[in-house]
């Protein structure tokens, strides 16, 4: 990508007195100076410019990321996710912990609590996990203050 300005040189050195430290190849050119930003240090518009399209990428993969879930499932089961969620963490630490959603599915269907609280358990890691990915993306995103700092951000 490029940059060019006008070429004034006064106002140059006064505006720019960095210029050729800013960007990674600066041409003058007749009456402009063409810079190619393709390695630049830091340019705080274009800067926040990436941040702000990282981040709308990152909701749209977040977004995504939930609608897979909720589509594996249906509006009643998302309801009770929350309660399971709580239940299957408390099975977790203590198998004599009461889990009244789980049982209730578990006495109208062919699998075991076992195999329930398996399944809900890997779930939860699921979206934990995201959670964190998605929190960790941000923060980069939003603390990065240079250009190969947000070409470094993989998700």
């Amino acid at each position: 990508m490029k940059i060019i300005f006008p070429l004034v040189k006064d106002k140059m050195q006064i505006v720019y007195p960095d210029i050729q430290n800013l960007f990674s190849n600066v041409i003058i050119q007749g009456t402009n100076v063409i810079a190619d930003y393709s390695g630049i240090k830091i340019f705080t518009e274009y800067i926040e410019d990436r941040q702000t399209l990282l981040l709308q990428e990152l909701k749209t993969f977040d977004d995504a990321f939930l609608e897979a879930m909720e589509n594996k499932y249906s509006r009643r089961e998302v309801a009770t996710f929350e309660d399971k969620r709580k239940e299957a963490l408390a099975y977790r630490v203590d198998i004599n912990a009461p889990t009244p959603y789980i049982d209730a599915v578990v006495l109208n269907s062919t699998f075991s609590k076992a195999e329930l609280m398996a399944s809900i358990l890997v779930n939860v890691d699921a979206f934990a996990q995201h959670d964190a990915n998605v929190s960790r993306i941000k923060a980069l995103i939003t603390d990065a203050t240079t250009n190969a700092e947000l070409e470094t951000i993989t998700y």
